[in-house]
């Protein structure tokens, strides 16, 4: 879906950045790095990235991991 991710040694996978910086959901033309810079405002956030993943409805759909 245009993220850029790799693999650790233990097999975990981390999203590391963005091929594309936008999501489109519905027709709508999302970007992902304005909504995790508004997560990292929080001081309790110290990682945030928003994703997007493949919606029969809408085409796009986003989804975030957030520590």
């Amino acid at each position: 879906m245009g993220d850029l991710g790799v693999f650790d040694e233990q097999g975990f996978s981390s999203v590391v950045g963005h091929f594309k910086d936008v999501v489109i959901r519905g027709g709508e033309n999302i970007c992902p790095p304005e909504i995790e810079d508004y997560f990292f405002r929080h001081p309790k956030v110290s990682k945030a990235q928003m994703f997007g993943i493949s919606d029969q409805k809408y085409g796009e759909e986003l989804a975030r991991f957030v520590v």
